[in-house]
């Protein structure tokens, strides 16, 4: 999956698939809560700071921060103590599908330091 927009198309067709009737009442805001999560995903993607370069190259490696199982329940807290308890169930199963797409499987956050994991993760 390449772009923030493509995921928050596929999470909300998911959502009204799967819970129809909530999405009806809560649409407004589950599209809020959608688009805000997967911006906090990939939030250090193209970014550079004191101890992280994720520019060029290296814009995969920000995956490091949140794609992982930490990373979803960091979601889940914060998400939830913004919108509520309601919208956990949203809020972990999309930001399990957005780790998988992105990275193939939900890696704790200790798998990325992996002596080689990013060249394995490229193919070279």
């Amino acid at each position: 999956m390449s772009s923030i927009a493509e995921h928050i198309k596929k999470s909300l067709k998911e959502i009204e698939k799967t819970q129809p009737d909530f999405f009806a009442e809560n649409k407004d805001i589950i599209i809020m809560l959608i688009s805000e999560l997967y911006a906090w995903f990939d939030e250090f993607f193209g970014k550079r700071g004191d101890n992280y370069d994720y520019t060029g190259i290296n814009c995969m490696k920000h995956r490091e921060q949140r794609h992982h199982i930490e990373g979803i329940q960091q979601a889940r807290k914060l998400f939830c103590k913004k919108y509520g308890n309601q919208y956990e169930d949203i809020v972990i199963s999309q930001g399990e599908q957005h780790v998988r797409d992105d990275m193939g499987d939900i890696l704790f956050a200790d798998d990325y330091k992996a002596i080689g994991f990013w060249k394995k993760i490229r193919g070279f």
